[in-house]
């Protein structure tokens, strides 16, 4: 099939590995390993939905306080202050300070 050579080889040893993934994947399940299975993609996306539920915290905080910054600054109608908030916040409103 292929040359005796390192490279034929290396081709061999990675198409054995790939059958044999695949063989263990199509293996049949047990019901008790298909329900153990579906449990545990349950528990991760359980996992998974708490994370996420936590980074949507964080962000919603963040938010409030980057809107009590902006509201300070509008009532001030200070340039310096919205300069000093670009500074900390990003480039969007660097941008504005540089115009």
């Amino acid at each position: 099939m292929l040359a005796q050579t390192d490279k034929g080889r290396e081709v061999r040893k990675y198409f054995i590995e790939c059958e044999e993934k695949h063989n263990a994947r199509n293996k049949a399940l047990s019901p008790a390993q298909m329900l153990l299975m579906q449990a545990q993609q349950m528990v991760d996306f359980e996992n998974r939905q708490g994370e996420q539920r936590a980074q949507i915290t964080a962000i919603e905080q963040d938010k409030q306080k980057v809107e009590v910054e902006l509201n300070t600054m509008l009532k001030r109608r200070s340039l310096d202050a919205f300069c000093g908030f670009s500074k900390s916040y990003g480039s969007i409103s660097e941008k504005l300070c540089n115009l």
